[in-house]
């Protein structure tokens, strides 16, 4: 029922929905994690307008130079989201490491407190994120560059 009323629609509202869904998209990545459901939804869904006004108004000029929004505005602003996330971790993950390591330095006393509490709590709620998320954080980037190749793999065998 949604392609029915897509395919009624003239290339300027089906570019203005798409530009809205974008809007959206941005809003949602500037409170929320890359692979949230509402990110995939304004992703996916920004994604589907602009296909929509490329393949069913290919003369329009709305549709002249679309294929470099669809990058910049759905696949690039996430791949920028995560890389920002990885980062953050990653340094947060270094200062962990190096405090714990001045910790270690500074006595014997302060490192057998810090292995019990390792042992215990996986290195305690309060100190940030881990190793473990860092790698659960680049396994969803890297499932998320694999579905990425996928769509761009299909755009340009149905394009050509």
């Amino acid at each position: 029922m949604a392609e029915q009323q897509l395919s009624s629609e003239d290339p300027a509202t089906v570019l203005k929905n798409a530009k809205s869904s974008l809007k959206a998209l941005e809003e949602a990545l500037k409170t929320k994690d890359p692979w949230d459901r509402d990110i995939e939804f304004h992703r996916r869904n920004a994604r589907r307008q602009f296909l929509h006004l490329i393949f069913a108004f290919p003369y329009s000029p709305q549709t002249v130079v679309m294929d470099n929004p669809i990058w910049l505005e759905t696949s690039h602003r996430c791949i920028a989201a995560y890389r920002a996330r990885i980062t953050a971790v990653e340094e947060a993950v270094a200062a962990r490491s190096r405090t714990k390591a001045e910790a270690t330095n500074s006595g014997e006393g302060g490192g057998k407190n810090g292995n019990k509490g390792r042992k215990g709590g996986g290195g305690g709620g309060d100190s940030g994120p881990g190793p473990v998320e860092l790698r659960k954080l680049v396994h969803r980037f890297r499932q998320y560059l694999a579905d990425e190749e996928k769509f761009w793999t299909t755009f340009i065998l149905r394009f050509v």
